[in-house]
């Protein structure tokens, strides 16, 4: 969803997940601290999804144990705000869009 917000609201490119917690710092949307804490997320998620190292289950239930924090302010109000901002921007940018393909159809009927 950050991807798909960076790129429709024309922020500049990014190459990596990680690269969209600083466009979203930039503009103020995320804290320094939440900032970390996404970095971490996506580094982490990287380790499990494309199996860099062996999984650790021990590892795993660590992390979920001693950041669940960071889990915890995805769904309450520090990021709820960014995100909220987030999905209206896409809306409102894919709105636009749907409007100027409905005039595009309109005009060839």
């Amino acid at each position: 969803m950050a991807a798909h917000v960076a790129s429709d609201e024309d922020w500049g490119s990014f190459e990596r997940t990680r690269d969209l917690v600083h466009l979203f710092q930039e503009r103020g949307l995320v804290d320094p601290p939440m900032g970390e804490g996404w970095l971490r997320m996506i580094g982490f998620r990287n380790l499990l999804v494309h199996d860099y190292l062996e999984i650790d289950r021990r590892r795993v239930y660590g992390v979920l144990q001693e950041n669940l924090g960071d889990l915890e302010a995805l769904v309450s109000g520090r990021i709820t705000s960014a995100m909220s901002w987030a999905v209206r921007s896409l809306i409102r940018v894919r709105s636009r869009r749907l409007e100027a393909l409905s005039r595009v159809f309109a005009r060839l009927l």
